[in-house]
């Protein structure tokens, strides 16, 4: 079974993604921070993080950043995926 981490600051946006992967059933996990994430990331082996671009205190992109130049990271396996909320349909952020 896979394990994602979403981290965004609006709660209500954790609730979307339990939606969208209801009929997979993985394990989710949520942080509202990228300080939260990185912390939960050094106790918990996660598959994938998605990362909203736009936080306070320490953005997507830069949590990101830190998931790959961390080993632990490349280690678990952990992929990264900034998204854009606000972006058009279809938009990728591909800075990360």
């Amino acid at each position: 079974m896979s394990t994602i981490l979403v981290v965004d600051g609006n709660p209500s946006n954790f609730d979307v993604i339990v939606d969208i992967f209801a009929h997979e059933a993985p394990t989710l996990y949520y942080a509202s921070s990228g300080p939260q994430a990185l912390e939960l990331m050094a106790q918990t082996s996660v598959d994938l993080v998605l990362l909203d671009v736009m936080m306070p205190e320490m953005d997507g992109v830069e949590v990101c950043s830190r998931v790959k130049n961390d080993p632990r990271g490349t280690e678990s396996g952990s992929d990264c995926l900034p998204m854009d909320y606000g972006a058009p349909s279809g938009a990728i952020d591909r800075r990360g």
